[in-house]
């Protein structure tokens, strides 16, 4: 049995800004889900914006780790 040559695979291009983008907004939307049960969980009413203002670093820390 002779040996055969390995095939060299061809290089094919992809959009990795497009792929970037994409992973930041899925670990965005993940910080924010976390954010979001932070505030629900806290024991002041923060309201809708607490979301936002009081935890917002964990959304921003998410989406720049994915």
């Amino acid at each position: 049995m002779a040996l055969q040559p390995a095939q060299e695979e061809s290089f094919s291009p992809g959009d990795s800004v497009g792929l970037g983008l994409r992973g930041g907004a899925v670990g965005a939307l993940a910080g924010a889900f976390i954010s979001g049960a932070q505030n629900a969980l806290a024991r002041q009413n923060y309201g809708f914006w607490g979301v936002f203002t009081r935890s917002g670093g964990v959304i921003v820390m998410f989406g720049m780790i994915s």
